[in-house]
């Protein structure tokens, strides 16, 4: 028998080896497979931050679905103020973009009356002869999170620079540690983000965010009557100090430093304003109780019993309780009031302040998120912004109050403003722009934009946390219209008309009553929000012009017919090249529509009218010959002719 007929058992180490491998690799498998299944079929898509315009290609837009990535359990999302960018960046444009929550997104106002369309007018001004573009971000119940996942594709679009003012939201905003939208601390947070290209990964999350709605609706927390700062505050009482406040500390620190490490990496200035809220007049909305039990029942009969006082003597009063309990929101406050009370406004200042960091309900950002944002600026190579100082100096007694604030935190118009004019404060210090002034009658918010405005800000405070007797709000369904305005603006907030519908009835409403400056504020708003629109363009030239804003026209005008050219609008150009006495540009834009539309009989006159004028009376009688040899019917021109003629001496 040869060797070769041996037959010889198999290795069982080699078998055992070769199972093991095999069933190791099983989980490995399935999830691969369970990934590509899921891919295959579309799910957990991430949704980009910008998408093009639906109405042209040549302008993009921040993706109204983009805050999937991070609410779980909202079905009405968050969104920007939807403003529009160039594809294309034109090599002499200046391109900003601002990131933020509600209040840089300029909530209850939104368009016009957020600071980004302010500071783009002004830099628009400023800048009259390049393409000025302020894209804003932000949006409401967002906080660092979103900031620095939003990063990369900010950069991708080459602004030149980019604004933040951020913070409020960072406990209660999407992922924050007191949010019920949040799924861990901020290494598991930023793991899942750094990892949402992963298909398996959305779906755990769906899961755990499936999971914790049905708790949130089994103990009755939910219902459609809730607002969005109800529904995303999950920890309602996060003491100064305490565990989640340490978190919460941490989790703005880490997230804008390395927001901030990555826009220097790639070289893009970045301004970093400290966060203003309303210190006189929002008081605390949660204040501690003591665990002393005397000391609960001596600040309740000081209460009851504080209009019993003069204010001196309140003051020794209150100020006793504090010496015995330092945690007390409510108690600083009272002493804040009364300090002011005796014009000792410093101290009122600081009381306020002492205040609104020890508030429980963690709605207003406490004063070390400024200290962080400070120094977070200065170890990044940032440019810090003193909003929260500016508007201090600028309010009564340095304390700011209802003069810039409509509730808690979020500035009214002038409040809006007055941002605006510390962030282009700070782009002059840094010879980003030189100063210019800018009037605040110039700002694009129209009455339906205040109305607009009020009606939000009417819903907000009749619920949580401004109301807490946990009836539904209903201050909203009383609401009237008492003005043309005030229909317009109902109608936008009903859902009846959209904003630029009602915009463009607003426009037309002044028109017609004379109100020359109302149709100019409106036709601005509508072209800073529709650039790609050649009516919108019209529209605000048309107004400037008749504003007697001849040269401001010509610029609109122009964009126009870069959109699309059209005879009529090279005809109110001419017409404005007239008024400005430039004639050959005149001339060539009369020539232009003639060209465009060689049957238009206006456009024949207006041409020879202008050869004329510049001694071209040959050419001009050429023009017009030729033009009422093919329309003998149109009798303005044969009348013209004639007149010609007859001068002439033909």
């Amino acid at each position: 028998m040869s060797t070769s007929d041996i037959k010889t058992e198999p290795d069982p180490s080699k078998r055992n080896r070769a199972f093991t491998l095999l069933a190791l690799s099983i989980p490995f498998l399935f999830f691969a497979l369970l990934e590509i299944s899921l891919r295959l079929s579309g799910y957990g898509n991430v949704e980009p931050l910008f998408i093009p315009v639906e109405a042209t290609n040549d302008y993009r837009i921040q993706n109204p679905e983009v805050a999937r990535r991070y609410f779980k359990q909202l079905q009405v999302l968050p969104t920007g103020p939807g403003d529009v960018f160039l594809t294309q960046k034109p090599d002499d444009a200046i391109r900003i973009f601002v990131q933020g929550g509600s209040s840089a997104a300029g909530y209850p106002y939104y368009y016009g009356g957020s600071f980004s369309r302010m500071l783009e007018q002004r830099l628009q001004l400023t800048f009259p002869d390049r393409s000025v573009e302020v894209i804003n971000t932000a949006m409401a119940a967002v906080n660092s999170y979103t900031l620095l996942d939003f990063a990369d594709e900010i950069i991708a679009e080459k602004p030149d620079a980019v604004l933040i003012y951020a913070g409020h939201n960072e406990f209660y905003g999407a992922l924050g540690v007191g949010s019920a939208e949040s799924f861990g601390g901020g290494f598991m947070v930023r793991s899942m983000m750094a990892l949402s290209g992963v298909r398996i990964v959305h779906m755990l999350r769906n899961l755990l965010s499936g999971i914790a709605g049905i708790v949130l609706t089994d103990d009755g927390s939910t219902g459609s009557n809730r607002t969005l700062m109800e529904r995303m505050a999950k920890d309602q009482s996060i003491a100064l100090g305490s565990k989640a406040y340490e978190q919460g500390l941490s989790q703005f620190r880490t997230n804008l430093g390395a927001l901030l490490r990555k826009y220097r990496s790639a070289s893009i200035p970045v301004y970093v304003g400290t966060l203003a809220s309303n210190e006189r007049d929002q008081s605390p909305f949660i204040s501690a109780n003591s665990e002393d039990v005397s000391w609960n029942a001596d600040f309740q009969l000081f209460k009851d019993s504080i209009g019993t006082f003069s204010s001196e003597e309140a003051m020794l009063n209150v100020s006793d309780l504090i010496n015995r309990e330092d945690d007390s929101a409510e108690a600083f406050y009272i002493r804040g009031r009364l300090h002011g009370l005796l014009g000792q406004h410093e101290l009122a200042r600081l009381d306020f302040e002492k205040a609104r960091d020890r508030d429980l309900l963690r709605f207003r950002a406490p004063t070390d998120f400024n200290e962080i944002i400070q120094s977070q600026a200065s170890e990044n190579g940032a440019f810090f912004v003193p909003v929260l100082q500016d508007l201090r100096q600028r309010s009564p007694d340095g304390i700011i109050g209802s003069e810039f604030m409509l509730e808690h935190l979020h500035p009214n118009i002038e409040g809006y403003y007055q941002l605006q004019e510390s962030f282009y404060k700070a782009l002059v210090e840094r010879h980003f722009a030189p100063n210019i002034a800018f009037s605040r009658k110039e700002i694009a918010v129209t009455e339906v934009d205040s109305v607009f405005g009020s009606l939000r800000l009417i819903q907000l405070m009749d619920s949580w946390p401004f109301r807490t007797d946990g009836k539904p709000p209903t201050a909203i369904q009383r609401y009237r219209p008492e003005t043309y305005v005030d229909s317009l603006a109902w109608a936008v907030h009903q859902g009846e008309r959209s904003w630029a519908e009602a915009q463009s009835a607003l426009r037309l409403y002044h028109e017609r009553a004379g109100n020359h400056e109302g149709a100019l504020r409106a036709a601005r708003t509508l072209q800073m929000h529709l650039p790609y629109l050649p009516e919108a363009n019209a529209r605000l030239g048309l107004a400037l012009s008749i504003s007697d804003r001849k040269e401001e026209a010509v610029r609109f005008f122009k964009a126009t017919n870069r959109i699309e050219e059209t005879t009529a609008v090279y005809l109110l150009l001419g017409n404005t090249y007239l008024d400005l006495g430039q004639n050959s540009e005149a001339e060539a834009s009369f020539r232009r529509a003639y060209e465009l539309d060689p049957d238009h009989e206006d456009a024949a006159i207006r041409l020879t009218a202008i050869l004329a004028a510049t001694r071209q009376v040959e050419a001009a009688m050429q023009v017009l010959k030729a033009h009422v040899a093919k329309h003998p019917e149109q009798r303005r021109a044969a009348y013209v002719l004639q007149q010609m003629t007859s001068m002439n001496g033909g």
